[in-house]
């Protein structure tokens, strides 16, 4: 079952609410504040990364891979504040000029799809390892 906290979390990298200092910007601070960008990027992509690893256990158990009876739907406040966060990250590589920050931005936004991608599956243990195993750490 996903947690409420889990879902503040990604509601506020959507930019959909304010929470506390968490230590590491938002995806939407992030993408606003462009003079930022390239430097903050890789972090807060790590953060989201670390959240759709939390969301992983909670909706599809401790070891993904050995449970059978696994969750079957997803908060909709969850899967919208995802969808921002792709969105958000698909609009700014779109509008971009800078080829290297064209260059991050994509490849920000390939890890994220593809560990969302990995969420939904099911059956991965560690979105990191498999991340990897894409060769897009």
């Amino acid at each position: 079952m996903i947690s409420e906290k889990t879902i503040e979390w990604a509601r506020w990298h959507a930019g959909l609410i304010e929470l506390k200092d968490e230590g590491v910007p938002s995806m939407a601070d992030c993408l606003w504040n462009k003079s930022e960008l390239s430097a903050r990027l890789p972090l807060v992509g790590a953060n989201v990364i670390q959240l759709f690893e939390t969301i992983n256990f909670e909706f599809n158990g401790p070891t993904p891979s050995e449970v059978i009876k696994k969750e079957h739907f997803l908060p909709r406040a969850l899967v919208y504040a995802i969808a921002e966060i792709l969105s958000m990250l698909r609009i700014y590589r779109e509008g971009e000029d800078d080829p290297a920050l064209v260059s991050l931005l994509a490849h920000v936004l390939r890890q994220l799809e593809t560990a969302w991608c990995a969420v939904l599956a099911g059956d991965i243990d560690d979105i990191t390892e498999h991340l990897e195993q894409e060769c897009l750490a």
